[in-house]
């Protein structure tokens, strides 16, 4: 997964974990030391955009937040400080994915169609327009095919790519 390379890169770790029942957790971050941030996802919802949306939400917690903090978004931790650190990896995950201008015009799409061609034109998935037009507007109907969902399989190669013993290419390997 290049997003996992691209991380690792940067010297934070990115994991996968299947979502425990009832917990209504779709991502967290934490970190190891000073030095190395961990984030962990799970396949909350199934949809693509929703993945990637809470992949930037937690980068953003590394960025933008104390080193000290750990990071579960729980629908049902609604203390001020924490609202705060979430709306703030909220934005930086939309602004990431989109400007503010793109989102706006995106905003004002009525059909299927307008959405493919802002994809096509904006170079961003499908699915993640349809996603953020869904979001901005609730007319969930106009671009909800375009949604993809993850399989299964998606989830094995997701978990594979995140278990050392499990993948051949990192048994032996120290990560950062």
């Amino acid at each position: 997964m290049a997003a996992k390379a691209a991380l690792a890169e940067a010297g934070v770790a990115l994991t996968f974990v299947r979502q425990v029942p009832g917990t209504r957790v779709g991502g967290a971050t934490w970190w190891l030391s000073a030095e190395q941030p961990v984030i962990g996802l799970t396949e909350r919802k199934r949809k693509a955009d929703i993945f990637w949306f809470n992949l930037l939400h937690e980068i953003g917690h590394v960025l933008l937040h104390s080193k000290r903090m750990t990071f579960i978004d729980l629908e049902s931790d609604k203390s001020a400080a924490n609202r705060e650190a979430e709306r703030e990896a909220d934005k930086f995950a939309e602004q990431t994915l989109l400007s503010n201008a793109d989102r706006a015009e995106i905003a004002k799409a009525a059909t299927r169609e307008q959405l493919l061609r802002f994809s096509a034109r904006l170079g961003v998935s499908a699915a993640i327009i349809a996603g953020q037009h869904g979001h901005m507007t609730g007319k969930w109907h106009v671009g909800g095919k375009l949604r993809d969902t993850i399989s299964d399989d998606d989830i094995e190669a997701l978990e594979l790519i995140s278990d050392p013993a499990r993948n051949p290419l990192l048994v032996g390997k120290r990560h950062k």
